[in-house]
């Protein structure tokens, strides 16, 4: 999706979704598959993000 053809909500989406891919690719637990409170946080806030932008535009999440 181009960004300015992006909703907020969808912005806000794809934002938390580059902030989750940086965290864990940057994270030395995220890399050895452990357990890491940071990743579960944000990809439930990405999830959450991700399934109101969907409501918002009537897409399925």
């Amino acid at each position: 999706m181009i960004a300015d053809t992006m909703t907020a909500e969808e912005q806000r989406a794809d934002e938390a979704y580059r902030l989750l891919l940086s965290h864990t690719e940057g994270c030395g637990r995220c890399r050895a598959n452990d357990d890491c409170e940071d990743e579960r946080r944000l990809a439930r806030a990405w999830r959450a993000l991700r399934s109101a932008a969907a409501h918002t535009t009537g897409e399925a999440s």
